[in-house]
């Protein structure tokens, strides 16, 4: 029947609710241990490499042979790398990378490695509804900064010569402006009664 224990001879595999397990344990249903602490280890036969179980209250740990926690996840949901009490819904107690692994953290605590010099490959913030959003990307010269959405140009920060674009990929100066012909194109200061516009009427 379905509560049955069937133990097959020739390939040494043992079903619970099965009458033909194919590996060392097969069950047919649901495994509960009442223990809730290391209620799952492995490894070999006289050692342990990895524990996951619930320990304190409500929350699962995966802890290493030491009995250090890798992963928690919370009874509330949150989630956390490196600490048992992540605060957030994703907390990580330590470097994160993103795409190869081409000089891990070697340039921050969050790397992203991009597998191509497009904006897409980046760092994005999207507004709540999807309105706008800037974007973070390099190439293999300069650092782009890009408000998505309705803007045309990049702020471009040109790390070699030590120069700024604004609207431009190739910033000649400490600060260079795409369109600086016009007032809406130039730089303007303001007050809080009056303003006055710098711009170029020749190249």
């Amino acid at each position: 029947g379905s509560d049955s224990i069937v133990t097959t001879a020739l390939k040494g595999c043992v079903g619970i609710g099965i009458t033909d397990p194919d590996t060392e344990l097969e069950v047919a249903g649901t495994i509960k241990a009442s223990t809730h602490s290391d209620a799952i280890v492995i490894g070999s036969p006289t050692t342990v490499k990895w524990k996951m179980g619930v320990y304190g209250g409500n929350d699962l740990f995966f802890r290493d042979s030491s009995n250090n926690t890798k992963l928690s996840i919370l009874n509330g949901g949150n989630v956390g790398i490196g600490t048992t009490n992540p605060i957030a819904d994703l907390h990580v107690n330590g470097d994160v990378q993103i795409g190869s692994s081409v000089s891990p953290n070697a340039y921050g605590a969050l790397q992203v490695n991009q597998t191509s010099n497009v904006d897409e490959e980046g760092i994005a913030i999207l507004s709540a509804s999807a309105g706008r959003s800037m974007r973070i990307w390099v190439d293999e010269t300069k650092s782009y900064i890009n408000s998505g959405n309705g803007g045309s140009g990049d702020l471009i920060l040109n790390e070699g010569a030590g120069n700024v674009g604004i609207g431009t990929t190739s910033p000649t100066a400490r600060i260079t402006l795409a369109d600086h012909t016009t007032a809406a194109g130039g730089i303007k200061f303001r007050t809080a009664s009056s303003s006055v516009s710098l711009w170029s009427s020749g190249s």
